[in-house]
């Protein structure tokens, strides 16, 4: 057995599960009839506002798939870990796993400031990969979210993978929503202007959608696509991803924790 086969195993059940997720987001889209209604306007203002009718919601099962995800990318990445210290000792400490840190190395402190300083790798992510020959623990080093190029810290999906694991751990199962996949809008130009008048959004295209809330308010002279194909989204449990798409930030989570796996391969040739 290689060392490398349990990680390996559960990217690769992670990776089916998301695309029973996906398939899941393509049969809620089959039956969601997500539509706008006109229900104020405002003749005097030349203005109409449209709000968001949502007959179903997504099932409370993709929380449980969700936590279930990752947790098999999360363990994937620790169980990598464990196989390099297995390089160096045979009795690994209990608490070897893999390092997951926004700040390298910080004076920061929580707040309020008596709960401590921010966790950071320098002290509490070096401490669990103590065990590792200092080669891999500087692979694992700059593997780190605070290390990223051409994206913050907080997206980086190592970081979206602790946060989600996290919250279902320890807190609530996942809440999904949806969000607009789209939305169409057109119309024409008034007399005496030289460009169509703007649609006021009330942030619905890239928040989670309520029953019944306002979605958009415009001139006279627009009009609004009244289907709105959905998303399924993360709403509430963990800040991190909420309004993501689900199915887009697990594809790259997993992708992201596949080729830190792949990229440590040589270390056991």
């Amino acid at each position: 057995m290689h060392p490398l086969d349990g990680p390996r195993l559960k990217v690769r059940r992670a990776m089916r599960q998301i695309e029973h997720l996906r398939r899941m987001e393509d049969a809620f889209g089959e039956v969601a009839d997500y539509r706008l209604i006109k229900a104020n306007s405002y003749p005097e203002r030349g203005k109409d506002t449209y709000y968001i009718i949502l007959n179903i919601l997504p099932s409370q099962d993709w929380g449980v798939c969700i936590g279930e995800v990752a947790h098999n990318l999360r363990s994937a990445l620790d169980g990598l870990v464990w196989q390099l210290a297995l390089k160096s000792t045979s009795t690994p400490p209990r608490d070897t796993q893999f390092p997951i840190h926004l700040i390298g190395n910080s004076e920061k402190r929580r707040s309020p400031p008596e709960k401590g300083f921010v966790p950071q790798f320098s002290k509490g992510g070096l401490n669990m990969i103590k065990s590792l020959h200092p080669v891999h623990q500087a692979a694992i080093e700059r593997l780190q979210p605070y290390n990223s190029t051409g994206t913050r810290p907080a997206d980086h999906p190592l970081h979206h993978l602790n946060e989600i694991n996290l919250a279902d751990k320890h807190r609530l199962i996942l809440v999904v929503g949806a969000r607009p996949a789209s939305v169409s809008w057109g119309g024409f130009v008034p007399i005496g202007h030289d460009h169509m008048p703007e649609p006021i959004w009330h942030d619905a295209r890239i928040h989670v959608l309520e029953d019944g809330a306002p979605f958009v308010t415009v001139p006279s002279e627009v009009y609004v696509d009244t289907e709105i194909p959905p998303y399924v989204v993360f709403s509430e449990g963990c800040a991190a991803v909420r309004g993501d798409r689900v199915v887009f930030i697990l594809r790259k989570i997993a992708d992201c924790v596949s080729n830190i796996i792949e990229d440590f391969a040589t270390a056991f040739d």
